[in-house]
């Protein structure tokens, strides 16, 4: 029988040549049992699992690359090979040598971790510190509640946070950055979201049951709250703009029938400030502006089609 250990850490039983089993690279017991009949090292895993090493089957020992070694010494030999060259070992003591849990499951100086399904081992504690791993996933999971579950994700982008629930549909989701910040809850049909970039900062709420939307952006001139509710081209929405630059104030409404906008401004083309108004309907008096459906208190300006005073187009009026 052939003891040989991958490359990855995984740990193989072959007999010539032929797979027999495999032990991934997890903290091992190693406990050397000495019998008159037949000597042997007993492996016990951290998973529970149990593996017997029979002194008088092993034939040679391989660590690839490297090239195979006889083997042909005592049950002692034996052990001793396996805890220095082929198992992180658990040991009651402090820890040394190439150990790299305790007992007590605190970490002695070498390292292991599982990184895109393999496990990468570390010789001392610069090296671990030093190592740069492309891509990390932690998943905790309840096995009484499978729809519940949380995940740990690090790649050379960013660092994200989620948590989920399956049997809600529900997802909340927190993804850092070197320039970027993201925080998200979603469920079925809703989602909120706060989005933070180097020249801006975004809040978001959607509720697609419902077609509605609101969010409000934080630019370095800019800050935009706007609202609506709808499917294009039916789509109805409110927006409030402030120019931090330009001092100016625009309010504006939009719906199927058209625009509507008031702007304030310290400066309106000639020198001083003033207001704005677009999206103002014109009618040829007050009650012209009734019988087309205008209620009281809305502005209209005259067309130029009524009567004096009112034959002068662009007349601001309240309709009364």
């Amino acid at each position: 029988m052939e003891i040989v250990r991958l490359e990855n850490g995984n740990v193989e039983m072959r007999d010539g040549g032929v797979f027999v089993w495999s032990m991934p690279q997890l903290p091992t017991e190693i406990r050397p049992i000495d019998k008159e009949t037949r000597d042997h090292v007993k492996l016990f895993q951290n998973d529970g699992r149990v593996e017997y090493l029979y002194v008088d089957e092993i034939t040679e020992t391989q660590v690839l690359p490297d090239a195979a070694v006889p083997f042909s010494g005592s049950v002692t030999d034996l052990a001793s090979l396996m805890s220095s060259d082929f198992f992180f070992e658990v040991v009651s003591g402090g820890g040394g040598g190439d150990n790299i849990y305790n007992a007590d499951g605190t970490l002695t100086a070498n390292r292991t971790l599982s990184a895109a399904g393999q496990n990468l081992t570390f010789n001392s504690i610069d090296e671990f510190r030093q190592t740069i791993i492309s891509f990390l996933e932690i998943i905790t999971k309840d096995p009484t509640r499978p729809d519940f579950f949380s995940v740990v994700e690090t790649d050379k982008a960013a660092v994200t946070l989620k948590g989920v629930n399956l049997d809600d549909v529900t997802e909340g989701e927190l993804r850092v950055a070197e320039d970027s910040a993201r925080l998200v809850w979603q469920g079925f049909s809703k989602v909120s979201e706060i989005d933070l970039q180097p020249n801006s900062a975004f809040l978001n709420y959607v509720d697609t049951s419902l077609n509605r939307r609101s969010f409000l952006k934080l630019e370095n001139r800019f800050l935009t709250l706007r609202g609506e509710t709808g499917i294009a081209p039916n789509i109805v929405s409110t927006e409030i703009l402030m120019d931090s630059l330009s001092g100016q104030i625009a309010l504006e409404a939009v719906g199927p029938n058209g625009i509507s906008k008031i702007e304030l401004s310290p400066n309106i083309g000639d020198g001083t400030a003033g207001v704005k108004i677009s999206g103002v309907p014109s009618y040829a008096d007050d009650a012209a502006a009734g019988v087309a459906g205008l209620v009281q208190g809305a502005v209209f300006k005259t067309s130029g089609l009524g009567l004096a005073p009112l034959n002068i187009p662009g007349i601001l009026m309240i309709k009364q």
